[in-house]
C-alpha cells in the first residue's frame, strides 16, 4: 500500500504538488486566514480532510491576489 495514501497529514511540499502550485506560492497560501495548516513545533501540516474541506469552500474565490510590482 502506497504510505502517502495512508497519510493524515500532508507537508507544505506534498500539499503544492497536489495543488500544483510551487512551494513558495505555497508557504503564502498556509499564512493566509481560513487555510487549515496545523504547526506542529517548526513543521507546517496539512489534514488532507481539510484541505478537500478548504478547496470545496473556495472554489470560485480568490485567496490570493499577486503582489503589486
Amino acid at each position: 500500500m502506497n504510505k502517502e495514501n495512508n497519510q493524515l497529514m500532508l507537508s507544505i511540499e506534498q500539499t503544492a504538488e497536489i495543488l500544483g502550485i510551487s512551494q513558495s506560492l505555497m508557504y503564502r497560501l498556509s499564512r493566509t486566514e481560513g487555510f487549515p495548516v496545523t504547526k506542529i513545533g517548526r513543521r507546517s501540516l496539512i489534514s488532507k480532510k481539510a484541505l478537500e474541506q478548504w478547496i470545496d469552500k473556495t472554489a470560485g474565490k480568490v485567496v490570493l491576489k499577486e503582489a503589486a510590482s
